[in-house]
């Protein structure tokens, strides 16, 4: 008989890990591809808050919402292309709202240019987003990192590994 130990749990559970990891690894490769694209937004939404608060008479509103224009554009352009990286891609999380994909969470609907208040805001959000995600994914890999480590560390019967197809003959 093999005497079970706490990091026999680890072993047990690997399938699952391993799909967890697959899920986070996915996710976080799809959203690096995006991290250029965030800095050009972010650029963008300076660039709007400052020709918002800039604009005191008439002909600088007019100028300035030349400008404007060209920036949410752009903004939207970019916004797009992140949209379209992470769509499909599932959520590597669990969600109040089931199964999502990054899209879903990040940003949901494209960019109403006719509004730009709300634009800015969904675009605003789209970055704050991202990067809580990746850092979520980052933060379990090395935890399960952490918890392989601590499992190869610990010494084993015979070199016997259980796994959860193993779990029910102990």
């Amino acid at each position: 008989m093999i005497r079970v130990t706490p990091w026999v749990g680890v072993a047990t559970n690997y399938e699952e890990q391993f799909k967890e990891s697959q899920r986070m690894l996915m996710a976080l490769a799809k959203m690096k591809s995006t991290i250029g694209f965030q800095a050009e937004m972010t650029l963008s939404l300076r660039v709007l808050d400052s020709v918002s608060r800039h604009a005191r008479t008439r002909a600088d509103r007019v100028a300035l919402e030349k400008i404007a224009m060209k920036y949410l554009r752009s903004l939207e352009k970019q916004s797009n292309t992140v949209r379209a990286e992470l769509t499909g891609v599932p959520y590597p999380d669990e969600h109040a709202r089931g199964k999502i994909t990054l899209n879903d969470f990040c940003s949901p609907e494209s960019l109403p240019l006719h509004q730009r208040d709300q634009a800015y805001v969904k675009a605003r959000t789209q970055i704050e987003r991202l990067p809580v995600v990746y850092e979520t994914c980052l933060g379990r890999l090395a935890a399960m990192a952490g918890l392989l480590k601590e499992f190869c560390k610990h010494p084993r019967k015979k070199g016997v590994f259980l796994l959860a197809s193993d779990a029910g003959q102990v």
